[in-house]
C-alpha cells in the first residue's frame, strides 16, 4: 500500500482528483470524521462545498460533530473551497437536498466524502447523483478499530421516497439483507418485515484486518445466515455486488417483490443505490435506530464507535463513471 508521500502515486491521485465545483460531507463524531479531506485537501481544487451538521439531541455527539465540523470547515477555507455548514436533523434529508439539488443544477464534477453520511441521506445524495447524470467520486475512511458501541434497538423500518418500489400483491416478499455487525437490528428488521424469503449477503476481503471484521460478522449475525440463503461479496469491489444483485433480480424478478437493506459496509451502499435507480420495481428500506449509541457503563459511555483511521478509498459513482480502478490511501 502506497503513502501521498510516494511522488508517483501522488501523480496518479492528482489525475484522478483534479478539479471539482462541488465538495460534500458530513460532520460526524468519530476520529476518521476529518481523515479523507486531511489526505487529499492538498491535492484538489474545489469551487464550492457543502458540509452537512447532523443536530443530535445527545449533547457528547453534538459537540463532536461541531468540532469535526469546524475542523472541516477550516481545511476547506484554505484552499478557497467557499465551504458552507447547513444543520440538519438526523431523520430528515429534505432542507440539505433541497440545497444540493440546486448547487447540482450546477455542477459537473462532484467530489463526496461518504464516510459520516447516514445512509438515510446518503441514498438521497446518490440517487440526485444519478438522476442529474453527475459524475462523482466517492471518499471513504475506514476505522482503525471498532469498539462495539454502535447503535441500539430499531425504532422504524424507513422506505426511502428515492426508491419506493412498485409494490405488486400479486407476489411474495424477497428480503436481500446485507450483514454487519449489529444483528440485534438486523433480526428486528427480518421480523417486522416478514419476507417469504431471506437472501443474505455477507463480505469476504483478503485483508487480514477486514477478514477479522467479517468473521464478526459471521459470527454475530449466524442465526440470520442460517434461515437464509447466503452469499459473500467484496465489499470494496461495489461492481462485484451490483453483479450480484443482478443476479438475484434476474432469478427472482417474476416470482417476488424485492426489498434491499443494509447493515453492513456502508460502501455498498453505492451498489444498491445504483441497482434500486436502475430497476424502480426494487424498494430501498432503511433500518433507524433508536438510539445513535448503546447503553453503557458509565466508563465506557463516552467512547466513539471507533477509534483512528486507517486507509481511505477512492471509488467513483456511478460505478461504471471511470474506467480507472478503486484507488487506496493511507
Amino acid at each position: 500500500m502506497k503513502n501521498l508521500n510516494d511522488m508517483q502515486f501522488q501523480d496518479n491521485v492528482v489525475n484522478l482528483l483534479a478539479d471539482y465545483d462541488l465538495f460534500l460531507c458530513s460532520a460526524g463524531f468519530e476520529d476518521r470524521t476529518v481523515s479523507a479531506l486531511e489526505r487529499t485537501v492538498d491535492i484538489v481544487r474545489i469551487k464550492k462545498s457543502l458540509i452537512n451538521l447532523y443536530r443530535v439531541d445527545d449533547d457528547e455527539l453534538f459537540s463532536r460533530n461541531k468540532d469535526h465540523a469546524d475542523k472541516i470547515n477550516h481545511l476547506l477555507s484554505g484552499i478557497n473551497a467557499n465551504p458552507k455548514i447547513l444543520e440538519t436533523k438526523p431523520n430528515d434529508p429534505s432542507e440539505f437536498m433541497f440545497e444540493l439539488e440546486n448547487t447540482l443544477l450546477k455542477s459537473k464534477n462532484v467530489l463526496i466524502d461518504i464516510t459520516s453520511f447516514t445512509r438515510l441521506f446518503l441514498y438521497s445524495v446518490l440517487d440526485l447523483c444519478e438522476r442529474y447524470n453527475v459524475k462523482s467520486h466517492i471518499l471513504y475512511s475506514e476505522p482503525l478499530e471498532y469498539t462495539m458501541n454502535f447503535s441500539q434497538g430499531l425504532e422504524s423500518i424507513i422506505i426511502m421516497p428515492t426508491n419506493p418500489g412498485v409494490p405488486d400483491q400479486s407476489k411474495k416478499i424477497l428480503m436481500v439483507l446485507f450483514l454487519g455487525w449489529e444483528s440485534r437490528r438486523l433480526g428486528s428488521v427480518v421480523e417486522e418485515w416478514e419476507p417469504d424469503k431471506l437472501i443474505t449477503i455477507a463480505e469476504f476481503s483478503n485483508n487480514e484486518t477486514r477478514e477479522y471484521w467479517n468473521e464478526v460478522t459471521m459470527k454475530q449475525c449466524e442465526e440470520l445466515v442460517v434461515k437464509s440463503e447466503h452469499f459473500r461479496v467484496p465489499a470494496l469491489k461495489p461492481r462485484e455486488t451490483l453483479a450480484k444483485l443482478e443476479e438475484i433480480f434476474a432469478k427472482y424478478q417474476n416470482e417476488y417483490d424485492i426489498c434491499l437493506v443494509n447493515g453492513g459496509p456502508k460502501i455498498q451502499c453505492l451498489a444498491l443505490s445504483e441497482f434500486a435507480f436502475k430497476h424502480p420495481e426494487v424498494q430501498l428500506l432503511y433500518a433507524k435506530p433508536y438510539r445513535w449509541k448503546q447503553e453503557l457503563p458509565s466508563s465506557d459511555s463516552t467512547k466513539p464507535i471507533s477509534k483512528g483511521t486507517g486507509v481511505t478509498y477512492v471509488f467513483s459513482y456511478p460505478l461504471n463513471a471511470f474506467l480507472e480502478p478503486q484507488m487506496e490511501i493511507t
